[in-house]
């Protein structure tokens, strides 16, 4: 690129820059949205507040930065351009690998609820199945965290979680099975759909909503609690086989 190419006013250069950041910032978000946090996982997450942030920092290292010190004719002023470019992909690469580190990797089954786990809360303890290490490119590895059948081995673990501050099943890899292979468990402490449509006019809209959408019937679904990093809500769950089929943005302790 030279200087010639250049648009010759200042907010002609604003909007072109602002164009270019648009894509940077469209392709960052679509990845984090889609692939790395869908669902209701951006929600649970409190993964926007991250996103706002970083989209503000962008456009003022970005456009606002750069049409601050534009001047078609000035010496260097490409390099200029191409420097503040740098800067702002370094952003997004930063921002883009500090969510990519805090992404739930693992959507734990444990009990009675669900629990999105980033990998960074994983224990060191082996994994039980060597399958489940690892996680997914998109959303989350869905697994079920379960008690050792041994009486002894069941207390002992236990006690450690509730008076030596041990680590819990729901972040032990030791403790996890393949989701498919205990999704009868999460059946059987599921609630019916039905029951969360009483529990208030906002309740009955989304579920009702969510119906319509997936052309379903309520008694089929139930539904479980699911706990996020920053706030709690609700999985839908298919009756018959037990695996997720849906997230709703509503209290799951009513």
């Amino acid at each position: 690129m030279t200087s010639k190419y250049l648009p010759e006013r200042r907010l002609d250069f604003f909007w072109l820059r602002l164009a270019v950041s648009g894509v940077f910032l469209a392709l960052f978000i679509g990845l984090v949205r889609l692939a790395w946090y869908p669902n209701l996982h951006f929600l649970l997450s409190g993964t926007w507040k991250f996103i706002l942030i970083t989209i503000a920092v962008v456009l003022i290292a970005g456009p606002g930065l750069t049409t601050l010190v534009y001047r078609r004719t000035k010496k260097g002023m490409v390099f200029d351009i191409w420097a503040i470019l740098v800067v702002e992909l370094i952003a997004i690469g930063l921002a883009a690998g500090e969510l990519h580190e805090r992404r739930p990797e693992y959507l734990v089954f444990a009990v009675d609820r669900f629990e999105a786990i980033p990998a960074e809360r994983v224990t060191d303890h082996p994994f039980r199945y060597k399958d489940l290490s690892g996680g997914r490119w998109i959303g989350p590895t869905l697994v079920v965290a379960r008690f050792p059948d041994s009486v002894a081995e069941r207390a002992d673990l236990k006690h450690g979680v509730l008076f030596e501050g041990q680590p819990d099943i729901n972040i032990r890899p030791d403790q996890w099975y393949p989701y498919d292979t205990w999704s009868e468990s999460a059946v059987e402490k599921s609630r019916p759909l039905a029951a969360l449509r009483k529990a208030g006019a906002e309740h009955l809209v989304a579920v009702d909503r969510w119906l319509r959408a997936e052309s379903g019937r309520v008694e089929d679904y139930g539904f479980l609690p699911i706990h996020g990093t920053a706030r709690d809500g609700v999985v839908v769950i298919a009756r018959k086989t037990g695996l997720p089929v849906g997230m709703l943005d509503l209290d799951p302790w009513i």
